[in-house]
């Protein structure tokens, strides 16, 4: 029997479509492939009688040459600011014609799998229908991590893409259900962890290819490295889930064409991050499913010197969460967040658009907890006749920007001694050392001894630790 039997698994495809040209090195011929990737969940039952599971895959976007392009998925979302609806989990099985051999036709400890992934969205468009897949697999130990590799078809079959095929075990059940939590701010989505993306840009065939710098080459490759941490939930329900950064490299900024032909300086190298359960913003309630598979929004959250206002505004993504205690995932990008300057199109278009590329990352768990911590000092100061400071001081270990408040927000005053503040807010950027945020200000008048008592709040959109409440003094 198959060792996967009982077990569920996070599925991660990379791969191209066939190449039928003759890479001859030249500009009209450099040797370009389409890619094609996809992520999805697969469970087995206990003797792999039953296979169930959802795939969301993109082979070439909206391509329409050399090869029509696909990009879709289980269910569709959409989004209530424009009804435009992109390629999103459902928790359901849309798996058919599944099975599992071992041994596999080629032997040396192999086995095969076949599958149909069923779809409800395809290019755009409610469409039902199904795409064959079949894999070559070897095991890794105990089967926690099993390689793949898509067979090769025979002449008159179905062409699928060439594909890569990595399976990560989903918990520890042994009963083919995976039964993942679904809820915020407890595991697996809670805590921190760094990315690893990787994109292919469509050609240009498809009008989304240029959709994250009109400058760029189309049809070549970037990459992403960052941090996200999602917070606990009692911070403040109604703000982001998690937030962090993220640094780009899209095709090492090379312009073509032009005066300006070459390597430029970024225009979105390094960004703040925040990120949204797709149910804040969707009329699809539910965001988060029992068997690993989730969906959400990254947005790309302010400018900087690193990072200018330009589109895409962030990405809708969809994951699955693997390992032991599934702190681990697999995404895959299913659109861009509008309004794009897409070709041909007007420029106020808002709302989710097609991603115009071919994008996933993993998500590793690096076993940390960010959070904020805070000094106010000294809590007494002394004025005779001049303003006494008292410092508020905020140092972070999250890699998200966090957002910060400090009160009491107007100022207290007893018509001797005056008690105030010089901000009420301030943004505090990930991994940053203890600095001065703010100043509660202490003014008295010279005359008979006086003295005022306040309590000085101070709260965070990110985890705190350490006292958050002091009591301080103005006094002369």
């Amino acid at each position: 029997m198959p060792s996967e039997c009982g077990k569920s698994y996070a599925m991660l495809m990379n791969g191209a479509q066939v190449s039928q040209v003759q890479a001859d090195g030249s500009t009209s011929l450099p040797g370009a492939l389409t890619a094609a990737v996809g992520v999805g969940t697969i469970s087995f039952s206990p003797d792999c009688s039953t296979i169930t599971g959802e795939l969301i895959f993109n082979d070439g976007d909206l391509q329409t040459s050399p090869a029509l392009g696909g990009s879709f998925g289980p269910a569709a979302c959409p989004n209530s600011a424009s009804l435009v609806a992109f390629p999103c989990f459902d928790g359901a099985n849309h798996f058919t014609a599944a099975s599992i051999t071992s041994p596999g036709p080629n032997g040396n400890g192999s086995l095969d799998l076949k599958f149909s992934a069923g779809y409800t969205w395809l290019n755009q468009t409610s469409s039902t229908g199904s795409m064959p897949f079949e894999f070559t697999l070897q095991n890794g130990l105990g089967a926690a991590t099993v390689f793949g590799t898509s067979t090769p078809t025979v002449a008159g079959e179905f062409v699928p893409p060439i594909l890569t095929l990595t399976m990560q075990r989903i918990g520890t059940t042994t009963t083919g259900i995976p039964n993942v939590p679904i809820v915020y701010g407890a595991l697996p989505y809670l805590g921190d962890s760094v990315i690893s993306c990787n994109s292919y840009s469509a050609n240009l065939s498809d009008p989304y290819a240029m959709i994250d710098n009109s400058l760029e080459v189309v049809g070549s490759f970037g990459s992403a490295v960052g941090a996200l941490q999602i917070f606990p939930t009692n911070i403040d329900p109604t703000a982001n889930a998690g937030g962090g950064s993220i640094s780009f490299n899209s095709n090492d900024n090379f312009v073509p064409g032009g005066a300006g032909v070459g390597k430029q300086v970024a225009l979105r190298n390094d960004c703040p991050i925040l990120l949204e359960p797709l149910s804040q913003f969707s009329e699809n309630l539910q965001s988060q499913f029992a068997d690993g598979a989730s969906n959400a929004a990254l947005l790309i959250s302010g400018s900087s010197a690193t990072c200018t206002d330009q589109y895409p505004l962030g990405y809708f993504t969809s994951s699955v969460a693997w390992g032991s205690t599934e702190k681990n995932a697999y995404s895959i990008i299913t659109a861009a967040v509008g309004p794009p300057p897409i070709m041909g199109e007007s420029g106020s278009k808002t709302g989710p658009v097609p991603a115009g590329s071919m994008a996933t990352c993993t998500l590793l768990s690096n076993g940390l907890t960010g959070s904020v911590t805070n000094v106010v000092a000294p809590t007494t100061a002394v004025s005779r006749g001049a303003t006494a400071p008292i410092a508020i001081k905020v140092a972070s270990t999250s890699p998200a920007t966090c957002e910060m408040q400090f009160g009491p927000g107007g100022p207290v005053n007893d018509g001797i001694c005056a008690l105030g503040i010089t901000n009420t807010v301030a943004s505090v950027p990930g991994n940053s050392v203890s600095t001065v945020y703010s100043n509660f200000s202490c003014t008295c008048s010279p005359g008979a001894p006086d003295s005022i008592t306040e309590t000085a709040t101070v709260t965070s959109t990110c985890p705190m630790i350490g006292v958050t409440s002091h009591v301080i003094t103005c006094r002369n």
